[in-house]
């Protein structure tokens, strides 16, 4: 049976008030952030709190250990599913369990969202990395709140206030959870990246993922012919609550070239897919020597996550160094961009929360081939 981690809600915090335009961005660095203990072979690396951070979400990393129970998280809040997880995997490999017994293979590059909690994912207890040693499976997790999707989707208001009217109660953020240290450079390395070639308990690695039915972006992985790899959009019944799981794989999307610029977005959610669905997410992909116009959103919390590269984040007119690793988030009004200022190219996740007319914008552009091997590599391999 999965595992339930749950805690009970902690102090309320002071209220913080509204971000004031001065404030600017804000900026974690992987390295040395807390290492928490879960629960048996599951492990967290918390990276953004509303509360701290004073961000309409939360984000941490996940880590599930080979041969880990399922583990279903619950968050502490009095309206807990009022919260949709996004899931990135950065690396290793497993299963995303449906209702019914069904299941789907889980590997880099793949993308979840589901309500908070419907995600459960299973780790082969054999599951090694070419060297022999253990490979977990390990995801970006990002919470996001269901009040501010919903005020979005209905054209209402989006300004962050309160954290606590967001009702985001991650269990990372349980003060009884365990530290089990802090995340050294390597560790930090290893959590982005693994030798690729899994030994797997069950069969289930990452493997490539076929095209499925055309909305126009899904396209097959470059090279790919096997007729029986996943596919690259997935719909699944959850084991509990009613939204489903929805999965799909980087392999299956292609890139838009976005308007008058040298940057490129392969958006994986947005309401370009799902119109109720007010937020995009997907892989930034920045030329070397590109210079972003510096620019504001009205409403909306921009969200970078650096997977390989490095170059300089904008905020208010300062220039804050970032590599991988890095996160960065850009409020409404702050005046910012991402300049790549290395000779290779820049890679990050990126979410717009609210979407802002985001999508509208970068599908305005131009559409572009399926992401080639090149930067399926660079993407799912990252660089420390």
């Amino acid at each position: 049976m999965p595992r339930t981690l749950q805690c009970r809600p902690p102090h309320a915090a002071a209220t913080l008030g509204p971000r004031t335009k001065a404030e600017g961005g804000v900026f974690v660095r992987m390295e040395g952030q807390p290492l928490l203990e879960l629960a048996e072979g599951h492990r967290a690396v918390p990276l953004l709190s509303p509360e701290k951070d004073r961000v309409p979400f939360a984000a941490a990393l996940r880590i599930i250990q080979p041969g880990a129970a399922p583990a279903q998280a619950v968050g502490a809040g009095p309206e807990p599913h009022d919260t949709l997880e996004l899931h990135y995997t950065l690396c290793g490999a497993g299963s995303l369990l449906g209702a019914n017994g069904t299941a789907q293979p889980v590997g880099p590059g793949d993308s979840i969202i589901s309500a908070q909690g419907a995600a459960l994912f299973t780790v082969p207890a054999g599951a090694a990395d070419a060297g022999g040693v253990p490979a977990p499976l390990v995801m970006l997790q990002v919470l996001l709140p269901g009040k501010l999707l919903r005020d979005a989707a209905g054209g209402l208001g989006t300004a962050h206030t309160d954290p606590a009217d967001l009702l985001i109660r991650p269990e990372w953020s349980c003060p009884t959870v365990l530290k089990a240290g802090r995340v050294s450079q390597e560790l930090m390395c290893s959590l982005l990246s693994r030798d690729m070639e899994l030994t797997q308990g069950d069969g289930h690695g990452g493997d490539a993922a076929a095209p499925g039915p055309g909305d126009g972006e899904s396209a097959a992985p470059s090279g790919s012919s096997d007729p029986a790899a996943p596919a690259a959009d997935v719909t699944l019944e959850p084991l509990a609550g009613s939204r489903p799981l929805h999965k799909r794989s980087l392999s299956g999307v292609r890139a838009w070239q976005l308007p008058n610029a040298t940057n490129q977005l392969a958006l994986v959610f947005g309401p370009h897919l799902d119109p109720e669905l007010s937020m995009t997410f997907g892989v930034e992909m920045f030329e070397p020597g590109h210079r972003t116009t510096r620019h504001i959103h009205t409403s909306a919390y921009e969200m970078f996550v650096v997977l390989g590269g490095q170059g300089v984040g904008i905020s208010n007119g300062e220039e804050v160094p970032i590599r991988a690793g890095d996160v960065a988030v850009f409020p409404p009004y702050v005046v910012h961009a991402i300049d790549n200022t290395s000779d290779r190219r820049l890679y990050c996740l990126q979410m717009m929360l609210p979407n802002d007319m985001f999508a509208e914008f970068v599908t305005s552009g131009s559409l572009l081939d399926p992401l080639d091997s090149a930067d399926m590599g660079h993407i799912i391999s990252g660089s420390c």
